[in-house]
């Protein structure tokens, strides 16, 4: 948590929302939306987290590989995704995770669940987040 207050005192950020919620199989999806000052703010937050492959917004998450098949999903016009997975070995849960960036807003949205997180609903809840954005 550390490294994410650190982040943040780089950036102007002007408001924070989320909602998590668990699903009957345990697969526990959240959505961190993150409102900046400006389109530049944002943006350098992606970036820099990306570069910390995750590790300020998220952790217990040590690497990342890009998932471009899931992010390529996203067709949505003025918005940038971004799709990661947590590099094996992954302990006991697995971790999804994505920016999205419309405008001066960065969404985070992680899935998390034991054993494997799976990419189709991860999948539907970035496309379904970037349309909302959108």
């Amino acid at each position: 948590m550390r490294g994410l207050w650190k982040v943040l005192d780089d950036v102007a950020l002007r408001h924070v929302t989320g909602r998590a919620w668990t699903t009957p199989d345990g697969t526990r999806p959240r959505v961190l939306l993150l409102k900046f000052s400006s389109v530049a703010h944002a943006d350098h937050l992606r970036r820099r987290d990306s570069a910390l492959t995750g590790e300020a917004l998220l952790q217990g998450v040590d690497g990342a590989e890009v998932l471009d098949r899931v992010a390529g999903d996203v067709r949505v016009p003025d918005v940038t995704a971004y799709a990661y997975e947590e590099k094996a070995p992954y302990g006991p849960e697995e971790t999804l995770w994505a920016h999205i960036r419309a405008g001066d807003t960065l969404a985070v949205v992680t899935q998390t669940r034991e054993g494997g997180a799976p990419t189709v609903p991860f999948r539907q809840t970035l496309v379904l987040q970037a349309q909302l954005l959108g």
